[in-house]
């Protein structure tokens, strides 16, 4: 078991109860200092922060999940009082905002939920949408893209809202069910990292003495009885040059590594 992955699916059953579960004194206080579950996706951070809220910025932003956390969900259309129909991934695979930006930005409802978007009819929803100024022709095809997007959905009236676990639409998150999914993604990136790894143009006994831990460390030097002056890194001078500290942790050798091989090289570092 990867510890590492499953903390990080244990600290992502605090987001999805942060999204569908009604509310609680822990709830409100926690919306009242950070405003909620959706700040966890906003560029921004703050001093006043604590330990835990920021690591679960760090769940939120994984790319184990495939596309953030909020890829691994769906949303129930509900009375719409509570999506917000910008911003909020609930119709497709990605916000509207990112696929009508110029359109949506002259809406007058910009940072409004769903029911502002529309009106109800004799219990029936139907969609509306109201403009700043009038449309140009090629907004005008814009608005009928978005509206044929829009008529797949429709609301429901009382229903209330809540959130959908892809992996596990009936019983909603596990955390069983999200370390899988971010185990997967990891043996998939490692292997994808190694086709790259082996491609690279580079002597293949070096690569060799690479693997086997053979390379002229200080640790292998003395350790096959030279004499050295020191054991600390050649470059950094702050650790003891082992093989795994020369290609992975030495922040100069690093760097020059990304740069030369164009990889995620302390990825590669991390399957070792």
């Amino acid at each position: 078991m990867d510890l590492r992955l499953f903390n990080v699916a244990l600290l992502g059953k605090w987001i999805w109860r942060l999204g569908s579960k009604k509310g609680g004194l822990w709830k409100e206080v926690i919306e009242s200092k950070y405003d909620g579950w959706r700040s966890l996706r906003e560029d921004k951070s703050s001093y006043t922060e604590s330990l835990w809220w920021r690591d679960l910025i760090g769940v939120w932003r994984m790319e184990e999940w495939g596309r953030y956390f909020e890829g691994c969900l769906e949303w129930i259309i509900s009375n719409g009082n509570n999506i917000l129909f910008r911003d909020d991934v609930w119709l497709g695979s990605e916000a509207l905002k990112s696929r009508f930006p110029r359109l949506l930005y002259l809406s007058i409802s910009n940072e409004a939920c769903l029911d502002s978007f529309g009106e109800w009819t004799s219990n029936s929803w139907n969609w509306a949408l109201k403009w700043r100024r009038g449309l140009f022709d090629w907004e005008k095809d814009q608005e009928f893209q978005l509206m044929q997007k829009l008529q797949s959905s429709r609301l429901v009236l009382g229903k209330e809202v809540n959130w959908v676990w892809k992996d596990e639409a009936d019983s909603g998150y596990s955390i069983c069910s999200a370390y899988s999914i971010l185990k997967k993604s990891c043996i998939s990136k490692s292997s994808s990292l190694f086709e790259d790894f082996w491609n690279i143009k580079a002597l293949p006994f070096a690569l060799f003495r690479f693997l086997g831990n053979s390379i002229a460390s200080k640790v292998n030097l003395v350790r096959r009885g030279v004499i050295v002056d020191c054991s600390s890194c050649c470059l950094c001078r702050d650790e003891v040059e082992t093989t795994r500290h020369l290609f992975f942790e030495c922040i100069y050798s690093l760097v020059s590594l990304e740069s030369v091989l164009c990889l995620a090289w302390d990825d590669v570092g991390r399957s070792f």
